[in-house]
């Protein structure tokens, strides 16, 4: 049996012993911090493009907005005195018995009226009775309850108003079985044409 080394630590073996014991039982909370930490530093990282996206959106038609306003503020007046103006002229044409352009006349005052407040009954009203370009030698007139006179055909076509704010209506080309949309400008003098077997194609208002 050997004699004990003196050291001048004697405690440290027991030391070292319970250290490391102490060491082994520590609570983990820091690691399990960090990790949050690094979940929450990801998340923003991938939901910050599409929060710039979607504040970039609301800013593009708060502008848009904005000019709309400023646009139908600029041009009220303009609309105002061209309307009293055509009224006065609608006048003078049935005095002197032109009716054709009184017609002209009086679907440039419904547009103006029109633009104002759009309902689908609005539309319809407006659109009832009117023809348009369909193809440059062809035409088609808008009727009441729904039908459309193709000026090649006798077979009646079909029509709705789609959305009355964005002037879209769309119908059935019963000849061909096949469906089409027009999108109409804001005065309802032109517009564009998409059947579903075709290209798009203008359209405008066509004096009878």
């Amino acid at each position: 049996m050997h004699p004990l080394k003196p050291t001048l630590f004697p405690c440290a073996h027991s030391y070292n012993a319970k250290n490391t014991l102490m060491i082994s039982f520590l609570p983990k909370q820091p690691m399990n911090l960090l990790l949050i930490v690094v979940v929450f530093v990801c998340a923003f990282l991938v939901a910050n493009p599409i929060l710039a996206q979607s504040l970039l959106n609301d800013e593009y038609s708060r502008l848009q907005d904005q000019k709309m306003k400023a646009t139908d503020a600029a041009v009220e007046p303009i609309n105002r005195r061209y309307q009293v103006a055509l009224e006065n002229l609608l006048r003078k044409a049935i005095q002197s018995g032109d009716l054709k352009m009184a017609n002209l006349i009086d679907r440039d005052l419904k547009s103006l009226s029109l633009k104002k407040a759009k309902t689908a009954a609005s539309v319809s009203a407006f659109l009832i009775d009117t023809t348009w370009v369909w193809w440059p030698s062809h035409t088609i007139k808008f009727l009441s309850g729904g039908k459309v006179k193709w000026s090649e055909n006798s077979v009646l076509w079909e029509w709705k108003v789609l959305s009355a704010n964005n002037r879209v209506i769309e119908g059935r080309n019963k000849h061909k079985g096949t469906t089409f949309k027009i999108t109409f400008d804001e005065y309802f003098k032109t517009g564009s044409i998409e059947e579903s077997d075709c290209p798009a194609r203008a359209t405008q208002l066509a004096v009878e």
